[in-house]
């Protein structure tokens, strides 16, 4: 390597968390090596929290790692959106839990609310 030449490094993996504030899509990227990649989840699942808390909704509508037996669970147990006739999901919000529509509607998602009983 000659002398000033930047070297660009080489990493196994990184984490990726995709977040929408106020219509507007945010990334954020953290390139690691294979040995950081697992002392950074517990960093990564308390910044996700933290992010949530403060009204940001993930772009994902179901978690990727959510095993489907308790997903099956979950949509049993969900009320359906009465607009796309989808069950609805649980997310966290500013004043904790509540069941939201899982459709896109182009950058902005579905505003119906669960039908009352």
């Amino acid at each position: 390597m000659k002398e000033g030449e930047i070297k660009n490094p080489v990493f196994d993996s990184s984490i990726q968390i995709r977040a929408l504030y106020k219509g507007f899509e945010i990334t954020l990227v953290k390139s690691l090596d294979g040995e950081q990649i697992g002392a950074a989840i517990p960093g990564v699942i308390a910044l996700v929290d933290k992010l949530m808390g403060q009204g940001f909704e993930s772009t994902v509508s179901t978690p990727v790692s959510q095993p489907e037996a308790s997903k099956e669970k979950k949509e049993n147990d969900a009320p359906v959106c009465p607009v796309h006739n989808k069950a609805m999901v649980e997310r966290k919000g500013q004043y904790g839990m509540f069941w939201a529509c899982p459709v896109k509607e182009g950058s902005q998602w579905c505003k119906e609310k669960p039908p009352k009983k």
